[in-house]
């Protein structure tokens, strides 16, 4: 069948007056126009990395910044929690896990940017939106407003937060190009000018400003050009109160569409018709902070999110016109607690609030785990970030076309599919045959017709089931124009092309003047043609490889890290095997690294009689209203765990409704059950006092894979990676 595209629209490139913009000391500036950020007046396309400094523990962060590293990631992204850094009024703390210019300095050792989201409210699951409770529970300020009394403080916040980040600031020849202000503010335009006002005046200012864009009335209101408003969306509603399967979500759906309502608590209804934007598209660029890895796991609900769920929802906002990546959340983490105070999302169980989340587990299911475990979605989006980050000042030029007849978010019968176009002819047609929580079944003999009229391919492709891909037509590698290719583009090493396999595909290389090659698949299999190599990699290669600083790197069944102190090794605690490919050869390498994991012992034992000031979290149960109800008769089984050792990954498999870990008496983690495996560093547990608490399973709640028993530890055991 062949498949036609709705006529392209161009939109002329043209200088916009935003207020911000900055050179550094060299005098290079960071700037946007309508359609991308630019530095020295070229295409700036950052991918940002969520990492909440505030969660995760000061020894850990280089190890964090390492990984989303090799992972394609070049901007690390993290809010500033209020709450954190002044939890009593007027005692500021900005050393050990809460020390920013460390955290700084640290991104810039690795040659990384920062994306600063300043608050002060920052939402992000946080007690208060991250203000502190002296602030918004003492009623002495009308917060989130105006009111000069709560301006007043923020200034103070905003001052010492620039006393911490100054000499990292863009302007002042650090690495910060962004800084958002505020976070989920929808309707109060002088709000966010009041905010934004304050932090330039006291030096707290960078190249882009920013908002988040999304609101259900249309996205944030601010004054014009004020700000870069900056886009999210989940595989599924982080905030839906519902235990229901929900229909299939809009942001698998092309759409020139960026607003997501369905972000934050103001969401709508399924049925819903997302409106209008309230700015215009064409004057600001297509920039991401919050393109849901994964998501929260709340008391009532709990989508499990694979790394197709986030693959395809990633591949669908690029096909739409995403010209900044941002993933939100990357690499996960561990909330605080402050003198024995939780400081998670559950408004306390008076409150009567259903969307309850973890006392301290923010691992969010992302790419890097919060105990630093390296995921499948880790794997999966480098066959994003590594071709942004290849090809990404080329796409941001192309413009999106939709398909000829429109597929909304709830067909599930017809090819949902979209190009991105320059005006030579020149861009790449992007398929998504996936949906989360939806079976979508395969298309066989496919075709595109394209804008000026060529059909391609030749003799047809396959889509596969729950699949996403894309691949390029009339794009120049070398010396060769495309004319298409049916492989996926992924990186480049000088002359050397590497493309990655289409499922139930040939890859077949149709160069401009010659006949088809059906290339051979692997790394071992390129073929050359007058000076370029074009290379066809399999899928599990492709989520291995890494683009370091003198080639490409392909681990051998592990994932690779590149670090300036350490060179070259695995991401985990074992050693590793890997290729590298550089002056047109692969080199096979391995390195040895002789450290022994950790060893765990586990018995059930009675109540060993700890402090039950956090059992809520396991004993409240979810009505079929809006509230949590206590119950501290729900049954309970206990079980002491001895780790010995600091190496590797403690795995905990169990079955019930929510677990906790108790380190000589201190609650340290937790887990909401979801199928997968409880993961925890071995060094948090190493010769301490742990016991594992256990939750019976409720059978009312949201879950997409029952567990197998409704009360039970199964096994713990340690592994490497």
């Amino acid at each position: 069948m062949i498949y036609e595209f709705a006529s392209p629209r161009f939109v002329k490139k043209r200088e916009m007056p935003f207020k911000m913009g900055g050179k550094n000391p060299e005098g290079v500036e960071i700037y946007a126009n309508n359609l991308h950020l630019t530095r020295d007046g070229e295409p700036f396309c950052p991918i940002m990395g969520e990492m909440p400094v505030f969660r995760v523990r000061r020894e850990h962060w280089e190890d964090r910044i390492i990984k989303s590293k090799a992972g394609g990631i070049t901007t690390m992204s993290t809010y500033l929690c209020w709450c954190v850094h002044e939890f009593y009024e007027g005692q500021f703390d900005f050393i050990g896990d809460n020390d920013i210019a460390h955290y700084l300095s640290l991104c810039q050792k690795h040659g990384m940017w920062v994306s600063l989201r300043i608050g002060p409210w920052i939402t992000s699951e946080h007690l208060n939106g991250g203000l502190p409770n002296w602030i918004s529970r003492t009623g002495e300020y009308g917060w989130r407003t105006n009111d000069p009394k709560y301006l007043a403080k923020v200034k103070i916040w905003y001052e010492k937060v620039y006393e911490q980040v100054k000499p990292y600031l863009y302007q002042n020849g650090g690495n910060v190009f962004n800084i958002q202000i505020d976070n989920e503010m929808l309707n109060d335009a002088d709000h966010l000018q009041a905010l934004k006002d304050i932090a330039v005046e006291v030096g707290l200012k960078a190249p882009i400003m920013s908002i988040s864009g999304w609101g259900k009335n249309g996205g944030a209101l601010f004054h014009d050009y004020e700000f870069i408003p900056m886009w999210g969306g989940y595989p599924d509603a982080p905030f839906y109160t519902g235990r229901n399967k929900r229909k299939p979500a809009g942001h698998y759906e092309f759409t020139h569409n960026r607003n997501a309502p369905d972000v934050a608590d103001q969401a709508i209804t399924e049925d819903e018709k997302f409106p209008p934007a309230r700015i215009n598209y064409d004057e600001y660029p297509n920039c991401w902070c919050e393109l849901g890895i994964g998501g929260n796991q709340a008391k009532h609900r709990r989508p499990w999110m694979n790394a197709d769920d986030n693959y395809a929802m990633a591949l669908t906002k690029l096909g739409g016109g995403m010209n900044a990546i941002g993933y939100y959340i990357f690499a996960g983490g561990r909330n605080q607690l402050i003198d024995g105070n939780a400081l998670n999302l559950w408004h306390d169980i008076e409150y009567k609030r259903k969307r309850c989340y973890p006392i301290i587990s923010y691992d969010f299911t992302g790419a890097i785990g919060n105990s630093g475990n390296i995921t499948p979605s880790y794997r999966r989006q480098k066959l994003i970030n590594h071709f942004f980050n290849t090809y990404g000042r080329d796409l941001c030029t192309m413009f999106t076309t939709l398909c000829k007849d429109k597929v909304d978010r709830y067909d599930l019968e017809h090819l949902r599919y979209a190009t991105r176009i320059n005006k030579k002819g020149e861009g790449y047609i992007f398929i998504n045959n996936y949906i989360h929580a939806y079976q979508k079944d395969s298309y066989e003999n496919v075709r595109f017709r394209l804008p000026d009229g060529t059909v391609i391919p030749e003799k047809g492709m396959n889509v596969a089931e729950n699949y996403s891909l894309f691949f390029p037509y009339n794009i120049q590698y070398g010396s060769h124009k495309a004319e298409y290719v049916t492989a996926q583009p992924l990186t480049r090493w000088e002359n050397t092309y590497f493309f990655v396999v289409l499922r139930e595909n040939e890859p077949v290389y149709k160069f401009e003047g010659m006949d088809p090659i059906v290339g051979k698949i692997g790394k071992e299999h390129g073929f050359t043609l007058g000076g370029d190599t074009f290379i066809t990699l399999t899928e599990e290669e492709a989520e291995h490889l890494c683009v370091f600083s003198d080639g490409i790197y392909i681990g051998d069944g592990c994932d690779l890290i590149e670090s300036k102190d350490a060179g070259i090794n695995a991401c985990g605690f074992a050693g590793c095997a890997y290729w590298k490919y550089a002056n047109g050869s692969w080199t096979y390498i391995r390195v040895e690294r002789d450290l022994p994991l950790a060893e765990v012992t586990w018995e059930e034992i009675e109540d060993p009689g700890l402090d039950r000031k956090f059992f809520y979290e396991l004993q409240a149960f979810a009505d079929e209203g809006r509230t949590c109800e206590f119950r501290p008769d729900w049954p309970l089984k206990f079980f002491r765990v001895k780790v010995t050792g600091k190496n590797g990954y403690v795995h905990i498999r169990y079955s019930g409704d929510s677990a906790q870990l108790y380190c000589d008496g201190v609650l340290s983690d937790d887990n909401y059950f979801m199928n997968g495996d409880w993961i925890v560093q071995a060094d948090m547990m190493d010769g301490r006092d742990c016991i594992v608490v256990i939750s019976e399973y409720q059978h009312n709640i949201y879950l997409e894979v029952e567990p197998r028993a409704d009360h039970e530890l199964h096994e713990i055991v340690v592994t490497a990676e």
